[in-house]
């Protein structure tokens, strides 16, 4: 089994002509989603959160399949390939950062900005917040890979983090903590948004 993580990270927002070439690159329904973002502080950054993963997504299926398939999604939220069902995926972002995973088996892949400790996550956590991150990353992206999504973490409470297949965590760059859980060798890449663009 093989497969391929790609990373982007950014900062900041974009300029006018990266995002229209990056419109471009998505699928009429994910256009129309974007479309459904305001403009603007924090609910701005999820619009532009949204629009580079999707961006990644159709950037790693045009350059690994030759084209862009139509996705679905499981009862849980799992995004799948009804056309190709021997191929999976797993799409995390956070402010700053979308990591991708491709893979010829299950995979499970999150990525989150270090950050505080929302108190609904972490009120009995007693750790520091780059472990708590790498501990959610690493429990997020099994659950992931076990169709499962994030709603299986919630609440942590006094629970603590499930325990489930390894994962293992992807050092990747200053500020953020990554995970993928899949079996097998993954390749790692790392893009830009000008590379997304063209």
């Amino acid at each position: 089994m093989a497969g391929t993580v790609w990373a982007l990270f950014w900062e900041g927002g974009l300029s006018e002509e990266i995002r229209a070439a990056l419109l471009g690159k998505l699928s009429p329904a994910d256009r129309a989603q974007y479309g459904t973002f305001p403009s603007g502080g924090r609910v701005g950054a999820r619009g532009r959160q949204f629009l580079l993963s999707r961006a990644l997504l159709a950037f790693a299926l045009e350059e690994t399949l030759g084209t862009v398939p139509a996705l679905a999604k499981a009862a849980a939220g799992q995004p799948y390939f009804p056309a190709l069902p021997g191929c999976f995926l797993s799409l995390s972002h956070t402010e700053g950062a979308a990591l991708l995973a491709l893979s010829d088996a299950p995979v499970g892949a999150d990525i989150e900005r270090a950050r505080p400790i929302p108190p609904r996550l972490g009120r009995d956590f007693s750790g520091t917040e780059e472990t708590f991150w790498q501990r959610w990353t690493a429990a997020e992206a099994a659950a992931k890979r076990e169709g499962r999504g994030a709603g299986a973490l919630l609440p942590l409470g006094r629970r603590g983090f499930p325990e489930g297949p390894e994962a293992r965590q992807l050092v990747l760059r200053s500020g953020f903590a990554a995970a993928l859980a899949g079996a097998g060798e993954f390749t790692i890449r790392t893009v830009t948004a000008e590379e997304l663009a063209k």
